[in-house]
Protein backbone atom coordinates (compact mmCIF):
# COMPACT_ATOMS: atom_id res chain seq x y z
CA UNK A 1 0.00 0.00 0.00
CA UNK A 2 2.79 2.37 0.55
CA UNK A 3 4.35 2.14 -2.53
CA UNK A 4 1.54 2.16 -4.65
CA UNK A 5 0.56 5.73 -2.73
CA UNK A 6 3.86 6.77 -3.34
CA UNK A 7 3.50 6.17 -7.07
CA UNK A 8 0.31 7.71 -6.57
CA UNK A 9 2.07 10.71 -5.45
CA UNK A 10 4.55 10.40 -8.00
CA UNK A 11 2.08 10.34 -10.75
CA UNK A 12 0.30 13.74 -9.58
CA UNK A 13 3.70 15.40 -9.66
CA UNK A 14 3.57 14.49 -13.32
CA UNK A 15 0.47 16.23 -14.20
CA UNK A 16 0.63 19.79 -15.09
CA UNK A 17 -1.94 21.93 -14.41
CA UNK A 18 -3.41 23.93 -16.96
CA UNK A 19 -4.58 28.05 -16.43
CA UNK A 20 -6.09 30.54 -17.99
CA UNK A 21 -3.70 33.16 -16.28
CA UNK A 22 0.31 33.82 -17.05
CA UNK A 23 2.29 31.91 -13.90
CA UNK A 24 5.83 32.32 -13.02
CA UNK A 25 5.93 28.66 -13.13
CA UNK A 26 3.75 25.78 -14.21
CA UNK A 27 1.95 24.26 -11.19
CA UNK A 28 1.25 20.28 -10.60
CA UNK A 29 -1.67 17.96 -9.70
CA UNK A 30 0.33 17.82 -6.50
CA UNK A 31 1.43 21.26 -5.81
CA UNK A 32 -2.28 22.27 -6.42
CA UNK A 33 -3.29 19.67 -4.10
CA UNK A 34 -0.78 20.63 -1.09
CA UNK A 35 -2.16 24.16 -1.33
CA UNK A 36 -5.43 23.37 -1.31
CA UNK A 37 -5.05 20.89 1.41
CA UNK A 38 -3.46 24.11 3.32
CA UNK A 39 -6.33 26.34 2.54
CA UNK A 40 -8.68 23.71 3.94
CA UNK A 41 -6.75 23.14 7.10
CA UNK A 42 -6.68 26.74 7.58
CA UNK A 43 -10.87 27.50 6.64
CA UNK A 44 -11.76 24.24 8.69
CA UNK A 45 -8.99 25.26 11.65
CA UNK A 46 -10.78 28.95 11.81
CA UNK A 47 -14.22 27.62 11.46
CA UNK A 48 -13.37 24.91 14.54
CA UNK A 49 -12.33 28.26 16.52
CA UNK A 50 -15.53 30.29 15.77
CA UNK A 51 -17.58 27.21 17.43
CA UNK A 52 -18.22 25.34 14.00
CA UNK A 53 -18.39 21.80 14.16
CA UNK A 54 -15.96 20.35 11.66
CA UNK A 55 -15.00 17.02 10.56
CA UNK A 56 -11.45 17.80 9.46
CA UNK A 57 -10.20 14.25 8.84
CA UNK A 58 -13.02 14.50 5.98
CA UNK A 59 -12.41 17.87 5.40
CA UNK A 60 -8.51 17.04 4.26
CA UNK A 61 -9.62 13.64 3.32
CA UNK A 62 -11.47 15.45 0.33
CA UNK A 63 -9.06 18.24 -0.22
CA UNK A 64 -6.30 15.10 -1.06
CA UNK A 65 -8.10 13.54 -3.40
CA UNK A 66 -10.16 16.23 -5.09
CA UNK A 67 -8.13 16.08 -8.52
CA UNK A 68 -6.62 12.31 -8.63
CA UNK A 69 -8.55 11.39 -11.81
CA UNK A 70 -6.16 14.12 -13.56
CA UNK A 71 -3.64 11.34 -13.50
CA UNK A 72 -5.31 9.02 -15.77
CA UNK A 73 -6.99 12.13 -17.93
CA UNK A 74 -5.07 14.78 -17.37
CA UNK A 75 -6.18 18.30 -16.35
CA UNK A 76 -8.56 19.45 -18.93
CA UNK A 77 -8.95 23.45 -19.25
CA UNK A 78 -12.45 24.47 -17.63
CA UNK A 79 -13.65 26.24 -20.66
CA UNK A 80 -13.33 22.78 -22.55
CA UNK A 81 -14.81 21.16 -19.50
CA UNK A 82 -18.32 22.64 -19.54
CA UNK A 83 -18.37 23.91 -23.45
CA UNK A 84 -21.56 21.90 -23.31
CA UNK A 85 -23.87 19.03 -21.52
CA UNK A 86 -22.58 16.23 -23.74
CA UNK A 87 -19.05 17.13 -22.97
CA UNK A 88 -19.56 17.81 -19.31
CA UNK A 89 -21.29 14.50 -18.86
CA UNK A 90 -18.66 12.73 -20.94
CA UNK A 91 -15.65 14.08 -18.94
CA UNK A 92 -17.77 13.55 -15.57
CA UNK A 93 -18.17 9.40 -16.54
CA UNK A 94 -14.38 9.37 -17.70
CA UNK A 95 -13.56 10.78 -14.29
CA UNK A 96 -15.53 8.52 -12.44
CA UNK A 97 -14.10 5.34 -13.93
CA UNK A 98 -10.40 6.87 -13.37
CA UNK A 99 -11.25 7.61 -9.59
CA UNK A 100 -12.44 3.77 -9.24
CA UNK A 101 -9.45 3.26 -11.17
CA UNK A 102 -6.98 5.04 -8.56
CA UNK A 103 -8.90 3.74 -5.78
CA UNK A 104 -8.48 0.02 -6.56
CA UNK A 105 -4.70 0.61 -7.49
CA UNK A 106 -4.12 1.98 -4.39
CA UNK A 107 -6.12 -0.30 -1.87
CA UNK A 108 -5.18 -3.54 -4.06
CA UNK A 109 -8.89 -4.30 -4.53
Amino acid sequence: MIRQYFTYLNKMSAVTRYSQTNLLKPESVLEHVGFSVSVCYLIGSTLEQLGEEIDMGVLLSKAAIHDSEEIVIGDIPRPTKHANVKIRDALNELATEAMTQTSMDLTGE
